[in-house]
């Protein structure tokens, strides 16, 4: 429990220091656009954010060449930035797997106590798929009403301010940006699905704060729907692997000294199989290190054998 506490705290430390660094390297982007390009503050955090979420619309460029030097640097940076922060999610995916083959022995405790064992991997699959794409539609819809309505015409904001334009009714007349239902469900789904063509984008100076936020959690929103999806594919293959029974075959072939009986060992190999925590050829990788190091073939390791072979792999 302790270690438990401890790792948890270690875990929040570290995202803190994480965040910690991403604030002041978005932070500074966007100071970096306001002083450097003379962008509104709005538009340099609106730049950021498709920085960040690679959305990329192209609708505001660069227009200074030590801009464009220091921008470069500054996508490199962020992106080894962001990696750091996918390899610490990846870290904790996969600390969490450990819950997953713990919700697999409890399946098999179920069976010999009796009691109702948890739903399948299918089932959660499938709950979760539901869940995240009630929320990804969730946005794309939020998107698509806001723009076909508050910007069904504008005449833009800051940098890419149409001139001549004249906003309300006379804005299609003059030149304005229109968006349409289909063109804003275009862009809701283009958008949030990172393609960013950049068409159709956000213009108004509230459309642009509004994006701001909508672009951010709806990339997540997306993000965590496709993940969902392909977890869904993976989930049937998943409940076929669990330890639901042993027949005759699978004995056989999980007895590998052939004496008709299962050793701790060989068990423990299976399980380890079934609940692909390793693969086959890790274990044969295993057992041929054992081999090699089995100088008398007896099936047994002694300190002497072991001190003999490393020794070996030293010279």
């Amino acid at each position: 429990m302790k270690k438990k506490q401890e790792d948890k705290k270690n875990s929040w430390v570290k995202w803190v220091v994480i965040m910690t660094i991403a604030g002041a390297w978005f932070g500074t982007g966007v100071w970096v656009g306001c002083q450097k390009e003379g962008w509104y503050f709005v538009t340099s955090l609106y730049v950021m954010v498709q920085i960040v979420t690679t959305i990329g619309y192209g609708d505001i460029s660069i227009a200074d060449d030590s801009t464009k030097i220091w921008v470069a640097i500054y996508v490199l940076i962020g992106v080894m930035i962001l990696a750091g922060m996918v390899s610490n999610c990846m870290a904790d995916i996969l600390t969490k797997q450990e819950d997953v083959l713990k919700r697999q022995m409890k399946r098999v405790e179920a069976r010999i106590t009796g009691v109702e064992p948890h739903q399948s991997e299918t089932r959660q699959a499938v709950n979760k798929v539901i869940v995240t794409f009630i929320l990804f539609a969730a946005f794309i819809a939020a998107g698509t009403i806001f723009y076909a309505v508050y910007e069904d015409c504008t005449c833009s904001y800051g940098e890419t301010a149409i001139e001549g334009c004249v906003e309300g009714p006379k804005c299609p007349e003059t030149g304005g940006a229109v968006k349409t239902w289909i063109d804003t469900f275009y862009m809701s789904v283009v958008t949030l699905t990172t393609v960013g063509f950049g068409d159709h984008s956000p213009k108004s100076y509230y459309g642009r704060w509004f994006g701001i936020f909508w672009m951010l959690l709806g990339v997540v929103a997306t993000g965590n729907f496709i993940g969902a999806f392909s977890e869904f594919f993976l989930a049937a293959e998943k409940d076929r692997r669990h330890l639901d029974r042993i027949d005759e075959d699978v004995f056989a072939t999980v007895d590998t000294d052939k004496d008709g009986s299962l050793s701790r060992s060989e068990f423990r190999s299976f399980a380890f199989l079934k609940f692909e925590m390793v693969h086959q050829w890790d274990l044969d990788k295993i057992d041929q290190i054992f081999a090699g190091m089995d100088e008398d073939k007896n099936g047994y390791l002694t300190y002497e054998e072991c001190q003999h072979y490393f020794q070996c792999l030293e010279q």
